[in-house]
């Protein structure tokens, strides 16, 4: 997108936002809609009025209040009507409306407002970020020690900080990161942020020179409502560095917690994992995740596949034809040790479907040593490639059509071959 339509829809994302206000100021009573948990009368309203402004410029929508409204592909506008509705609702000078455009690569345009101030945070991309129309830089503070930073929810533990704020309202705070008022931002919330909580602020921080990440590796450009992150926003990479250092609890909290989410959801979808995933609920503890203290494990796999094929290697001590996979490292996620295993044991770049982290599959394996290992298989793509093993890993490793797999597979792998093929392909 070139500047002059970039500066077109920040044009209106600017009337957008003032329109809100205006609407919005006009209200005398604050009340809670009991459709949806937190929702408020003038986060309703507030949509009601950005809806018919967004959709003139002809792109798909995702807003907080009602998901995916128009879906053309990307780019979407992503909309948070009022970031902070408990702040507005209890009289406290601190929320928000968050535009943003976004393409697969990440935002390209951003406007976020405090309503209660008029401070307005606005980026293009590779165009810097400005508050209130003068360019902004992040500061350039290192030492978690001496930070200042803004929280969300309640951290497991303390982790290292000067001081900290908690404001309720992450596209406000973030932008504050990109400002230098804080030095970095955490989500230790459990359930995480909305992609309309943070895409907004994102850019705004990137082109002031910060850095962002998701403490448990999930991709932060999403358009799916039901895609939660749990966002570090720092002035740099060194000082995220050090909070991930500290956030060890923190990460193991929220990794146990999506987990859970995604067993049940697979329980509810497959019956042929029910017991299993079951199984794997009750046995889901920081302890089991972390191998070298239980006997019990939990691995994570990756299903690649691509145009109907699949990747299989054959299992050096199993001898027998599986999908790559392996065990957890200390503090790594199922989904994380997916995609470094596959890339050990195939040399192949596999991702994520674009839905993020798919679980498809549970198994109970033995392992060695009287070992039993919980099998969480992901859904992969990636390109069709000749594969790339490492030195120290099976050779045998290659692309099959998914006939041919499922002759050379084992029962199992069968299973998780023919679900796929009957939900998925």
């Amino acid at each position: 997108m070139d500047y002059s339509s970039a500066q077109e829809v920040l044009d209106v994302f600017k009337f957008c936002s003032k329109e809100i206000k205006d609407k919005i100021s006009g209200l005398e009573l604050y009340n809670l809609t009991k459709k949806k948990p937190g929702q408020y009368n003038f986060d309703v309203i507030a949509e009601e009025v950005a809806l018919p402004i967004i959709e003139k410029l002809g792109f798909s929508i995702l807003s907080e209040e009602s998901g995916i409204v128009i879906n053309k592909g990307y780019p979407f506008v992503i909309v948070d009507p009022i970031d902070g509705s408990t702040n507005l609702a209890k009289g406290l000078p601190y929320y928000a409306t968050s535009l943003a455009l976004v393409e697969p690569t990440g935002p390209v345009v951003s406007y976020v407002i405090n309503h209660a101030t008029s401070e307005a945070y606005h980026a293009i991309k590779d165009n810097g970020a400005y508050l209130n129309g003068v360019g902004i830089k992040v500061s350039s503070l290192t030492e978690l020690s001496e930070s200042f930073l803004a929280i969300s929810g309640y951290p497991p533990n303390y982790l290292g900080w000067k001081q900290f704020r908690s404001l309720g309202a992450a596209a406000l705070e973030i932008c504050q990161v990109a400002s230098a008022r804080f030095d970095g931002y955490i989500d230790c919330s459990l359930s995480g942020l909305g992609p309309w909580d943070y895409l907004g602020a994102m850019l705004v921080l990137e082109e002031a020179g910060g850095y962002i990440s998701e403490i448990a590796s999930q991709d932060l450009v999403t358009t799916l409502p039901s895609a939660m992150r749990h966002v570090i926003a720092t002035c740099n990479k060194e000082l995220a560095d050090a909070v991930v250092s500290k956030a060890g609890e923190l990460k193991i909290n929220k990794v146990i917690y999506s987990l859970k989410k995604d067993l049940v959801r697979l329980a509810k979808a497959n019956p042929e994992v029910k017991s299993a995933a079951k199984f794997a609920l009750s046995t889901l503890s920081s302890k089991h995740l972390t191998p070298q203290y239980s006997k019990i494990h939990f691995t994570g796999s990756a299903l690649i596949i691509s145009n109907k094929k699949v990747v299989l290697h054959k299992h050096r001590i199993l001898n027998t034809w599986i999908q790559p996979g392996g065990h957890l490292d200390v503090l790594e996620a199922p989904w994380e040790a997916a995609i470094r295993e596959s890339y050990e044991e195939t040399g192949l770049n596999a991702k994520h479907v674009k839905e993020g982290p798919q679980l498809i599959w549970v198994a109970l394996r033995s392992g060695i040593k009287d070992h039993l290992h919980i099998d969480l298989t992901y859904l992969c793509e990636a390109p069709i490639e000749k594969p790339r093993p490492s030195v120290d890993e099976s050779q045998e490793v290659g692309w099959f059509d998914l006939k041919k797999a499922k002759e050379l597979a084992p029962t199992d792998v069968v299973q998780i071959l023919d679900w796929v093929e009957s939900q998925w392909i």
